[in-house]
Formats: C-alpha cells, sequence, structure tokens
C-alpha cells in the first residue's frame, strides 16, 4: 500500500482545537511493522466500520492479557480516553494533513 492517501470528513469536536468539524484529514496506512509514535494523530478503523480520530498511546500489556490501545481526544474536557482492544482494530492509518475550509 505505498503512496496510498485516504482522506475522511471530520464530524464532531473531540479532536478540538486540533481539528475541528468540518475539517478534512488526509491519511496514509501503516505499513506492516511500521511503530506507532505516542501522541500522534492517527485514524484508527475498527472492525464494526467506525472510524475515530484520536492520539493513541500503546499500554504495557501484561502476561496473557489481550494487548489494547488508549485512545485520547484533544477535546478532553468533553471526551475521556479510554482503551480498545487491538482485535477490535481493522486499520490505523497515520494523519498526514489537515485541510480548513476557509469562509470568504
Amino acid at each position: 500500500m505505498y503512496g496510498k492517501y485516504i482522506a475522511f470528513y471530520i464530524q464532531g469536536n473531540s479532536m478540538t482545537p486540533t481539528i475541528d468539524d468540518g475539517d478534512m484529514i488526509i491519511c496514509k496506512a501503516l505499513e506492516i511493522g511500521e511503530i506507532i509514535n505516542e501522541n500522534k494523530i492517527y485514524a484508527i478503523v475498527l472492525n464494526s466500520g467506525t472510524v475515530l480520530i484520536k492520539r493513541i498511546q500503546q499500554i504495557p500489556v501484561k502476561e496473557f492479557a489481550e494487548r489494547k490501545l488508549k485512545l485520547i481526544s484533544d477535546n478532553y474536557l468533553e471526551h475521556d480516553p479510554f482503551e480498545v482492544p487491538t482485535s477490535e482494530i481493522r486499520k490505523i492509518l497515520r494523519v498526514e494533513r489537515k485541510l480548513t475550509e476557509v469562509g470568504f
């Protein structure tokens, strides 16, 4: 998937003030073995088809425990961090750019 990009329009305020409702983000899928950079912004596609735009923190794995990722919103006053098991994640894409509509 080298060189493939995908774009999403943002709905909601969970990443405000960094990314606002109505902005478009351009993302690139992570390559196999590519490292997730702590606290960077990613698009997380769940098995259900839901797409979440969040910062990611990896949670240390305890023996025989399912691996999870902590997903964090920039609008932390309205949206609490939560954990998602990696078994529920279909794909992770790195947010490369944000496009904001400018009214004239």
